[in-house]
């Protein structure tokens, strides 16, 4: 039995769980992309490195989730969103 919602979909032959990631940092990006690799139930989308990049990211990808870094430079992760 799966551990996870997403994996049940997953595993129930479902779509998986569309992430926008939204990190500034390129190190902390390429750890997190490399990490969801290991996941069937999760489908990485897209990656923007700042606010003016993941609005129209997510627009345009319409992900199920934004996983989204606090502090960005160009404004707050979470007001400015």
């Amino acid at each position: 039995m799966p551990d996870t919602p997403g994996a049940a979909r997953a595993s129930r032959g479902g779509t998986p769980t569309r992430v926008l990631l939204v990190e500034d940092h390129a190190m902390v990006a390429e750890a997190l992309m490399a990490a969801f690799e290991a996941y069937p139930e999760i489908e990485l989308v897209g990656c923007a490195h700042s606010l003016a990049e993941g609005i129209p990211a997510t627009a345009r990808q319409r992900p199920d989730v934004v996983l989204l870094d606090r502090r960005l430079p160009d404004g707050d992760g979470i007001e400015g969103g």
